[in-house]
């Protein structure tokens, strides 16, 4: 684990107390939100992947993600964390639509399709995840060494950037943390 996930992970431990399950397949479904469906959750960590399933990955995208991206697939499978408010995308291993199985990340490969990706997207970006409900999508520039930014979900037009993958992710969890869990009453 990386720092980042280390943080994430000791952060959503505390909310246990709200309710948990651990799926079969090792996903982990952390503090019920019946306020946007019946089965969701706040927090849900998808078990990790193997190596060569990354390698998979990067090769159907004929890309090479960045490291500190690689070792965060190694400790979880994408994530959705703050009720879908941030996501990170990985390997779906089905499309069960029901039950436990159904329990999975949104698809890196398939939303990388051109069909997929928002206009105007240059061929050096790999999208990895999205924010505020899926308005903005995450991206790694390949071209700018890891380099992360955001952009609308339908016209390539970057509004933030970060210098990379875990940089991105701590800054937003943390904003995202202390605007629902540690604001002043």
């Amino acid at each position: 684990m990386s720092e980042v996930t280390d943080l994430i992970a000791s952060k959503v431990k505390e909310l246990r107390i709200f309710g948990e399950r651990l799926l079969p397949n090792g996903t982990q479904l952390l503090s019920p939100a019946p306020e946007i469906a019946p089965k969701a959750w706040h927090f849900v960590l998808f078990a990790p992947l193997k190596p060569h399933v990354i390698e998979e990955m990067e090769k159907e995208l004929d890309a090479t993600f960045p490291e500190d991206f690689r070792n965060f697939l190694k400790v979880w499978n994408g994530v959705s964390l703050f009720g879908y408010q941030m996501d990170v995308w990985g390997k779906r291993k089905n499309f069960a639509r029901e039950g436990d199985e159904a329990w999975q990340p949104f698809n890196l490969s398939s939303h990388n399709r051109r069909s997929e990706r928002p206009g105007g997207s240059p061929e050096s970006i790999v999208y990895i995840g999205s924010a505020e409900h899926g308005e903005k999508w995450i991206f790694i520039d390949l071209s700018e060494n890891g380099k992360i930014g955001s952009t609308p979900r339908w016209q390539y037009e970057p509004d933030q950037y970060w210098s990379n993958f875990n940089e991105w992710l701590r800054s937003e969890f943390v904003r995202l943390w202390t605007e629902h869990y540690e604001r002043e009453s």
